[in-house]
């Protein structure tokens, strides 16, 4: 056998096959995670070392007496207490004190025991006022919920004057469609946003700018000095313009 032959036997035996040789093939890196993004965070409560000690504790007070009075009331009407670091809201069914399209407050027992708990509260806890705030759903129109929560904004401030919680203590606003805390679009979730919210907080707390609204209420009660005017700080509501008969209002 030639020479050259001979040494290219060897030099072919001696070498490694591709993909033997080295081994098997070392795993592949995982992917790179991604965090998923975070949506950007509202706007912080005021934190809790920053509001006065003093104020802290009628807040704490205020919590457990409104949970000690709604535990005498049915459970079953959806009736909440919620806290903030700086306020306490009781949230109640609009249901609960007014039927169904009306601005007048029911007369019946419930009714009346529930509208004495803010009332009690207030005359406890001399240092807090309350904010009424009411809500609607969005059936019937901007303007036409816009008008019949002030009107109910209007009788629960004028039902706290007459048991005698002083004027400068209260404020009241109709919000009408606005700030919904659940779908408009089930029965359940409308229920939900007809609601009348008490907010307790330091008495004379200053309350956001009024925004343009509908058709303004006359003050509730007589006229004259001390008496209080329902205001609003809603989101501008279209002018007011009769519905068909047909059209009724979210309340």
């Amino acid at each position: 056998m030639p020479a050259h032959l001979t040494l290219l036997i060897l030099a072919l035996a001696v070498a490694p096959v591709s993909g033997l040789a080295e081994g098997p093939a070392a795993p592949a890196a995982p992917a790179a995670r991604v965090a998923p993004a975070r949506a950007a965070p509202a706007t912080p409560p005021v934190p809790a070392a920053q509001i006065p000690w003093a104020l802290r504790r009628d807040l704490n007070r205020a919590q457990a007496q409104l949970r000690q009075q709604l535990s005498r009331l049915p459970r079953d009407e959806g009736i909440e207490v919620l806290r903030a670091s700086d306020s306490v809201t009781l949230r109640v069914p609009a249901h609960v004190l007014f039927a169904p399209d009306s601005e007048s407050l029911r007369h019946d027992r419930l009714a009346a025991r529930v509208l004495s708990v803010p009332e009690r509260l207030l005359r406890v806890r001399r240092r807090l006022g309350a904010q009424i705030e009411v809500y609607t759903d969005n059936i019937g129109g901007r303007g036409l919920n816009q008008v019949i929560s002030q009107q109910r904004a209007a009788a629960l401030l004028s039902a706290l004057r007459r048991a005698g919680i002083a004027a400068r203590r209260l404020q009241a606003q109709g919000a009408g469609l606005s700030a919904a805390i659940a779908s408009n679009d089930t029965p359940e979730g409308r229920m939900r946003n007809r609601r009348v919210e008490f907010v307790f907080e330091r008495a004379g707390t200053p309350a956001a700018p009024a925004a343009p609204a509908a058709p303004a209420l006359k003050p509730v009660g007589a006229a004259g000095a001390g008496t209080p005017a329902v205001r609003s700080n809603s989101a501008a509501a279209a002018p007011f313009r009769p519905e068909p008969a047909a059209a009724r209002a979210g309340a």
